[in-house]
C-alpha cells in the first residue's frame, strides 16, 4: 500500500503486518465495501474513525487481528455495525484434518480517547472461535468420520478515555480552593462538560432532574459568591475617604461595616462554604442601596437604615458539609460511575469472544458401529478486557498491554500541529494548541519512572520484533512528548514558532549567524536530496541504505545545532539572562509606582467605588497580572497550567539556574471590561499579589482589549483628576505590562532551552542507535522515512530560526532601511528557498552598514570638545551617596542607582538621529579615595555602567524604534582627585578609553563576513555600580560630591523631523537636567 500524502495518511504492508496511519482532520473512512488487508493483522491509527452506518453491516476478517486506534470515533447513521475477527468455519465432510477444524479467532484492538455513548449503541465485537466442521459420512460399511476441532475464542481489549473521567477528576482537582473558586470553576469549566451527564444514555441511577439540581445549585453558589464580594466592596466605601458632598459616616458607623466586611472577607476565602444559598438575598440588595444613598446624599435618617440594616444582616453559617459540596460530590459519583458502566458494556454487553462448537461425528455405514464418527475436541472461550486511562503519568496507564500510541502516527500528528503553529497569521493556533494537548495528555503515561518495564513498552517492542513495524518507539514517542509539551506552553504564552518578542534584536551581526547557517544549508541539501533518493519507486536496499548513512552523517548537524542554542539561551549574555535582567530592573519600580497610584487613588476611593462597584486595590492587583497577548489565543476556553519541566529538574540535570520566581504557573484570559479582570482575577488567586513572584499568574488579554481596560479605569476617574491619578496609573501599568512581556519572554525562552536539551538528548541517543543497528533495520520500515525526514525538517526549523536571528540583527544595525526580508514565521521551506532568503539578508546588511558608514554618520564631540551631558537628578544622586550593600568576598561595599534617560532628557542630542554610542562616562565632582597615586600622584576611580538593553533609537523621520538585546556594562576610569568641578570633566582626566568593547563606528573597510557587534543608544534604562573594597576604590568616600554627569560620546545622523511628543516638548519641561560645560576645552 502506499499514499499520495504522507503528512495526513500513510500506510505499510509488511511480511505479516498491515499498518494504516492517519491524521487528517476529516478523518479515516472505514468501509467495509472497501477496506480489506492480506497480512495476518491490520493496525488502523486515525484521529478521527468515520463509521458509515446508515444500514447495518458486518466488517469480517477471520482469524486476523485488527486493531483500531483512534481519538475518536463518529457514526453517521443509526444502524448497528459488527467487527467480526472470528476464526472461519470447518468444511462439513472434509477429508482433511485441517479443513475440518474450526479456526481460532483473531484478537481484537480498540482504543478511543474520547469514548462516547455512541460507541455502545452501535458497535459490537466478535472474536469467537470457529466451529468444527461435521465428519465426513459413509454409505458403505465404513465408521463415519470424526467432526472437526472447535477454535478458541480471541481476545478483546478495549483501553479508552473518557469526558466522564475528566469530570470527576476536574472538579476534584477543586476540592481544596476556596469554594467560591470552586463554584466559579464549575460553572465556567466544569458545568459546561457535566451537561453530557443529561445526555448519557446508559443505564444510568440518576435522573435528569437530579443532574439539573446539581447544576444549579452550583451555578447559585456562584451567582452568590459574586454577590457577596459586591457587598464586600461596597461596605468598603464606608470606611474610604469622604466625598465632597456625600455621607461622613460616624465611627461606630465604620466599625460596623469593617467588621462585617471582615466576616464576609473570611468567608470568601474559605475551602467551607454557607450551607446553603438563602432563597432570598433582597436584603444584600437593601443594604448595599442604603450604602450607596447614605454616602452620596448623607444625613442622619439614612445613616440609621444603614446602621439598622448592617445590625440586622444575617448569621452566614458555613460548614465542611454543604449543598455545594453535596452537589460537587454527586457530580463525581455519577461521572465515575458512568466510567464504571463503560468499563462494564465494552468488556461484556457488545462483546463475544466465546469458543466454537466442536464438529459432530459423519455418519456410519448402515449397520455400523459406532453409528457416527467423534465429536471434534471443545475450544476455549476468549477473554475481554477493558481499560480506562487517567491520563497523569500513572502507572496504571503503562499496565495496559494495547499500543495506543504509535510513534509514526504520533509525529504525523506533530507535524500538523507544528503546520498550525508555523504561519504567519496566528488564526490557527487554536488548531494547533488541540493537536498539542491531544499528544501531551495521550503520551503522558511516559511521566511514569517505570514505563520502560511496562506492559505497553512490550507491547511497542512487540511492533519492533517480530512484526518489524516500527524501531527505537520509546525514544521517539519521548521526544514528541516534549516537543508537544514546549511548543504548546511556547503558543499559550502567545509566542510566535521563534519564541521572542517582537522587539528583541541580537547585538551580533547577521555575519554571526550566517556562519552555521551556511554549514546547515549543505547539510539540508544532501538530506533533501537523500530523501528524495530513498523515496524513489523500487528503490534498491543498499541504495537506501547509503541515504541512511546520509541521515547519520547530517544528525551531527542537528546535534551541534543544539548544542549552539543551549549556549545562545543560556549562556552568560543569552536569552534568559537578558530577559532576567530586564525584569529585575523593572521590578524594582513598581512596588512604588503602586504606593504612588494608591495615595493618589485614597483621596477619591469613595467616588471610584461608587461609580463602579469594584474595590480599586483589587483592580491595580488585577491589572499587575495582566499581559497582551495575539487575539487569536482569545478564541480557546482555557489556556489552564503551563507545562514544564521543574527548575530543580533543569537545574539539576542540566546545569542550567532558573529563576523559580519568574516562571509562570498559570494563564488565565480575560475579556475587555473591568469587571471581566476583576472576575478573572478575583476567581483564581486569593485576591493577592505577590510582587516577589510575579509569574505566578498572568492574565492575557488581546492588545485590543488592554487598551479598552485601561480606557475603562481612566473614564471612572473624576473629571476634575487634580491629584494626577490618570498619569500615575499609566506610569504603573506601562511598567507591569512591560515587565510581564519580559517575564512572558523569559518563560519563553525556558520552553526554547527545554526544546533544545531535548534535540540534544534526542539526537545523541538517535546518533547512537542508528550507527550501531542500521544495518538491521528494515528500510521500508516508515520509522526510517520519518526519521530522515525529522532530520531535514529540525535542519529546516533550525535555519529559519537562525535566519530570523539575522534579520532582527539587521532591524537593529539598519533602523530606516526598508528590509526587503523579515522571516516571519511560516511554514518550513526547502533549502532553495532558504538560499535566497539568505542572499536577501545578506543585501540588507550591506544597506545597513551604508546607512552607518561615514559619509551618513556625524561623529560628536569635534575634537577639543566634551559631548553632551545628563545631569543625575538630585533623587538618584542621593541614592548614589547614601544607598550601599555589603560584600562578603571580598569585605566591602557596592554603591548602586539606576535611572532612564528619554528622548528629551538631553536637549543637545534632539537633533540627532540614529545615535550610537561610542563612550559613556560618569563624572561624579568631589569623589574621593585612598588609593595608592601613580607617578603623577593621580587616583584613578573606576565605575561600571549598564545599559539595560531596553532602549529606543529614533530614525532620522522621528519614528521611535523600540528594541531588547542583552544589557550592555562599560567601565569608566578617570582621575577623581582631579575632578572636582564641571570644568574637569575633560578627556585630560580619562584613565582608559572604552569604544564600547570594540562595537562598529562606521570607520574602515569592513571585511566581508566580518562579525561586527551593533553599537547602542542612550535612550534606556542606565544603572551605575561602584565597588570599593581594600582592592578597588578603596574606602570610596561620595559624601562631598557636588553633581554628576553621564557624558556620551558617539555618531549620529541628522534628525529630518523632530519627534514632538518625545523631543521638543520633553525639552521644553522643567526638568532636573542641564547641559553642562558644552564647550569645555578638552
Amino acid at each position: 500500500m502506499s499514499s499520495d500524502d504522507s503528512t495526513l495518511n500513510y500506510e505499510f504492508q509488511g511480511a505479516t503486518a498491515t499498518l494504516i496511519l492517519n491524521v487528517d482532520p476529516a478523518g479515516y473512512d472505514l468501509n467495509p465495501q472497501t477496506f480489506s488487508f492480506t497480512t495476518n493483522a491490520c493496525y488502523i491509527y486515525a484521529e478521527t474513525i468515520n463509521i458509515p452506518n446508515g444500514q447495518s453491516w458486518t466488517l469480517t476478517t477471520p482469524g486476523q487481528t485488527l486493531g483500531i486506534f483512534c481519538n475518536q470515533m463518529q457514526f453517521t447513521g443509526t444502524s448497528p455495525v459488527t467487527f467480526d475477527v472470528s476464526g472461519p468455519k470447518g468444511t462439513d465432510g472434509a477429508t482433511t484434518t485441517t479443513n475440518l477444524n474450526g479456526g481460532n479467532s483473531g484478537n481484537f484492538y480498540l482504543y478511543i480517547e474520547n469514548i462516547t455513548d455512541a460507541t455502545f449503541k452501535y458497535l459490537n465485537i466478535r472474536a469467537c472461535g470457529g466451529n468444527g466442521g461435521r465428519g465426513v459420512s459413509y454409505f458403505t460399511d465404513t465408521v463415519g468420520g470424526n467432526g472437526g476441532n472447535a477454535g478458541n475464542g480471541g481476545n478483546v481489549s478495549v483501553v479508552f478515555g473518557s469526558i466522564f473521567y475528566d469530570l470527576a477528576n476536574s472538579v476534584h482537582g477543586n476540592l481544596t480552593s476556596p469554594w467560591l473558586q470552586q463554584a466559579y470553576n464549575a460553572v465556567n469549566s466544569v458545568l459546561p462538560t457535566a451537561n453530557v451527564l443529561t445526555g448519557a444514555t446508559l443505564q444510568v441511577s440518576y435522573t435528569t432532574a437530579q443532574v439539573a439540581s446539581w447544576l444549579s445549585i452550583t451555578s447559585s453558589y456562584n451567582t452568590y459568591a459574586a454577590t457577596l464580594q459586591g457587598l464586600s466592596t461596597s461596605l468598603a466605601t464606608v470606611g474610604a475617604a469622604p466625598t465632597r458632598t456625600g455621607g461622613h459616616p460616624t465611627s461606630n458607623t465604620k466599625t460596623l461595616a469593617a467588621g462585617l466586611k471582615t466576616t464576609i472577607d473570611g468567608i470568601l476565602k474559605g475551602t467551607q462554604a454557607p450551607v446553603t444559598v438563602p432563597a432570598n438575598t433582597d436584603y444584600i440588595t437593601t443594604l448595599e442601596s442604603a450604602i450607596s444613598d447614605f454616602m452620596k446624599k448623607g444625613g442622619v435618617a439614612r445613616e440609621q437604615t444603614l446602621v439598622g440594616c448592617i445590625n440586622s444582616f444575617p448569621t452566614i453559617t458555613v460548614s465542611a458539609t454543604t449543598d455545594l459540596s453535596n452537589a460537587l460530590q454527586n457530580i463525581i459519583e455519577a461521572s465515575l460511575g458512568l466510567v464504571t458502566e463503560i468499563q462494564n458494556i465494552t468488556s461484556h454487553n457488545i462483546v463475544s469472544t466465546n469458543k466454537g462448537y466442536p464438529g459432530l461425528g459423519g455418519n456410519s455405514g448402515p449397520g455400523v458401529t459406532p453409528s457416527e464418527g467423534n465429536q471434534g475436541s471443545s475450544g476455549t472461550d476468549g477473554n475481554s478486557t477493558s481499560q480506562y486511562l487517567f491520563y497523569n503519568g500513572s502507572p496504571l496507564d503503562s499496565n495496559t498491554s494495547v499500543p495506543f500510541a504509535f510513534p509514526e502516527q504520533c509525529r504525523m500528528l506533530l507535524n500538523l500541529a507544528d503546520s498550525n503553529y508555523f504561519v504567519t497569521d496566528p488564526s490557527s493556533w487554536a488548531n494547533a494548541i488541540s493537536y498539542y494537548q491531544r499528544l501531551v495528555k495521550r503520551l503522558s503515561f511516559l511521566d511514569s519512572q517505570t514505563v520502560s518495564s511496562s506492559n505497553l513498552a512490550g507491547a511497542l517492542e512487540y511492533f519492533v520484533f517480530p512484526l518489524g513495524l516500527t524501531w527505537n518507539p520509546l525514544n521517539e514517542l519521548g521526544s514528541i512528548y516534549a516537543t508537544a509539551q514546549n511548543r504548546l506552553s511556547q503558543a499559550k504564552l502567545g509566542q510566535d514558532m521563534f519564541g521572542h518578542s517582537e522587539n528583541w534584536v541580537p547585538r551580533l551581526s547577521s555575519a554571526f549567524y550566517k556562519e552555521r547557517v551556511v554549514t546547515m544549508l549543505a547539510s539540508l541539501t544532501k538530506m533533501e536530496n537523500a530523501i528524495a533518493t530513498f523515496t524513489q519507486a523500487n528503490q534498491e536496499n543498499a541504495i537506501k541504505l547509503e541515504q541512511c548513512q546520509v541521515g547519520i552523517s547530517n544528525a551531527q548537524a542537528g546535534l551541534q545545532s543544539a548544542q549552539d542554542r543551549i549556549q545562545l539561551i543560556s549562556g552568560p549574555d543569552g536569552f534568559l539572562s537578558t530577559y532576567e535582567y530586564q525584569v529585575e530592573t523593572t521590578q524594582p519600580l513598581i512596588q512604588p509606582a503602586l504606593t504612588n497610584v494608591k495615595q493618589k487613588l485614597d483621596a477619591i476611593e469613595q467616588d471610584l467605588q461608587l461609580a463602579k462597584n469594584l474595590n480599586p486595590d483589587d483592580l491595580l492587583n488585577a491589572f499587575s497580572t495582566l499581559a497582551m497577548c495575539p487575539s487569536a489565543l482569545m478564541g480557546i476556553a482555557e489556556l489552564g497550567t503551563v507545562f514544564y519541566k521543574t527548575s530543580t529538574e533543569l537545574t539539576d540535570s542540566d546545569d542550567v539556574e532558573v529563576n523559580r520566581n519568574l516562571v509562570i504557573q498559570k494563564v488565565e484570559t480575560c475579556e475587555n471590561t473591568l469587571d471581566s479582570l476583576n472576575e478573572t482575577f478575583t476567581q483564581n488567586t486569593d485576591g493577592t499579589v505577590d510582587l516577589n513572584d510575579p509569574g505566578a499568574n498572568l492574565i492575557f488579554a488581546a492588545e485590543d482589549s488592554v487598551n479598552d481596560l485601561l480606557q475603562e479605569f481612566s473614564n471612572i476617574i473624576p473629571v476634575s483628576d487634580t491629584t494626577g491619578v490618570k498619569d500615575a496609573f499609566k506610569a504603573y501599568t506601562d511598567l507591569v505590562l512591560k515587565r510581564n512581556q519580559y517575564i512572558t519572554s523569559y518563560n519563553t525562552s525556558l520552553q526554547l532551552l527545554l526544546q533544545a536539551i531535548n534535540d540534544q538528548a534526542y539526537y545523541q541517543q538517535e546518533n547512537q542507535t542508528w550507527s550501531q543497528q542500521l544495518l538491521k533495520v528494515n528500510m521500508d520500515v516508515p520509522a526510517v522515512l520519518f526519521w530522515l525526514e525529522k532530520n531535514r525538517d529540525d535542519l529546516r526549523f533550525q535555519i529559519m530560526q537562525k535566519l530570523n536571528y539575522e534579520a532582527r540583527a539587521n532591524r537593529f544595525w539598519g533602523l530606516g532601511v526598508k528590509l526587503t526580508t523579515m522571516m516571519a514565521p511560516g511554514p518550513l521551506q526547502g533549502a532553495t528557498d532558504l538560499q535566497i532568503d539568505q542572499g536577501n539578508i545578506d543585501n540588507d546588511f550591506e544597506k545597513c552598514l551604508t546607512s552607518l558608514s561615514d559619509n551618513n554618520m556625524n561623529q560628536w564631540p569635534a575634537p577639543g570638545k566634551s559631548g553632551p551631558f545628563y545631569t543625575l537628578p538630585p533623587d538618584v544622586l542621593s541614592n548614589l551617596k547614601n544607598l550601599s550593600t555589603e560584600t562578603q568576598s571580598p569585605p566591602g561595599l557596592i554603591y548602586s542607582t539606576s535611572f532612564v534617560i528619554n528622548a528629551g532628557d538631553v536637549p543637545l542630542l534632539n537633533s540627532m538621529a540614529n545615535i550610537r554610542l561610542t563612550q559613556a562616562r560618569l563624572w561624579l565632582l568631589g569623589a574621593t579615595i585612598t588609593s595608592d597615586p601613580d607617578p603623577q600622584g593621580n587616583q584613578v576611580l573606576s565605575v561600571l555602567l549598564t545599559q539595560s538593553g531596553d532602549e529606543t533609537i529614533y530614525d532620522p523621520y522621528g519614528t521611535p524604534y523600540e528594541f531588547v538585546h542583552d544589557p550592555v556594562t562599560v567601565e569608566f576610569q578617570y582621575f577623581c582627585n582631579k575632578v572636582l568641578e564641571s570644568q574637569d570633566c575633560i578627556t585630560e582626566n580619562v584613565w582608559s578609553l572604552q569604544g564600547l568593547a570594540g562595537d562598529y563606528n562606521g570607520t574602515g573597510v569592513v571585511p566581508v563576513g566580518s562579525v561586527l557587534t551593533a553599537p547602542i543608544g542612550p535612550y534606556s534604562r542606565w544603572t551605575i555600580t561602584i565597588k570599593s573594597n581594600a582592592n578597588l576604590n578603596p574606602n570610596l568616600d561620595l559624601s562631598q560630591v557636588s553633581a554628576a554627569y553621564l557624558e556620551f560620546w558617539g555618531r549620529s545622523q541628522a534628525a529630518l523631523q523632530l519627534n514632538a511628543t518625545d523631543r521638543s516638548v520633553a525639552s521644553a519641561k522643567d526638568k532636573p537636567c542641564k547641559e553642562v560645560n558644552q564647550s569645555a576645552k578638552n
